[in-house]
């Protein structure tokens, strides 16, 4: 259904590996924008089986990808922690993901799993941004959130991306498990960034 707007992303990877450290930049935010408040609507998740995608032809490699990867989601659920300290303002009753249902969600696993939400949590849509504002707003000790945090970010990244490298190609068939609304947007951002990429390059190169 969307092989019009999947088919140009897919002949398009060629152009990250003229990009160098760039890419990797682009991964280290995407992760933490997934991982921060603002993963509640946006579909990071299907843009890191892209980079996967990306990675299993051979135009990234994998390692500095799961780094990037890694420290951005670790700072964004940081982020998500000090968010926490200001309280309940930023859930409203009518939000689709931070609603005060999905609120009371992510403290009733929080308080049923304790420290190990931060990492379960990653995997689990509504309460995925949710979790590290309730550690924050819980006071959970900061070095002990930090240890889970960093050890859900590895796993995380290293779980996405090798599934994009699994797929190959076909990292946009996932996108039935997520939003159909994020993976044509995921689509289309990346769609818009390539474009860009190309005019930058017939810039400089004349190519």
């Amino acid at each position: 259904m969307l092989e019009f707007l999947v088919q140009p992303v897919i002949d398009s990877m060629p152009y990250f590996a003229s990009m160098g450290i760039i890419v990797y930049l682009i991964v280290f935010t995407i992760s933490g924008l997934e991982s921060s408040p603002v993963g509640a609507v946006f579909p990071g998740i299907v843009v890191m089986l892209y980079f996967g995608s990306v990675i299993s032809q051979g135009y990234m490699s994998f390692w500095p990808c799961v780094i990037a990867s890694i420290i951005g989601a670790s700072i964004g659920d940081t982020v998500s922690y000090y968010l926490g300290r200001y309280g309940s303002r930023f859930f409203k009753d009518h939000h689709r993901y931070l609603s005060t249902k999905n609120l009371q969600l992510g403290r009733s696993f929080f308080d049923k799993y304790g420290a190990k939400s931060v990492v379960i949590a990653r995997f689990i849509g509504p309460i995925r941004p949710v979790v590290p504002i309730v550690a924050g707003m819980t006071h959970m000790n900061f070095k002990m959130f930090m240890v889970w945090n960093v050890v859900g970010a590895t796993l995380w990244s290293i779980a996405y991306l090798s599934l994009g490298v699994l797929v190959g190609k076909k990292w946009h068939i996932f996108g039935q498990y997520f939003s159909g609304i994020g993976l044509i947007l995921s689509i289309i951002g990346i769609t818009v960034f390539v474009l860009w990429l190309r005019a930058e390059r017939k810039k400089v190169f004349g190519v």
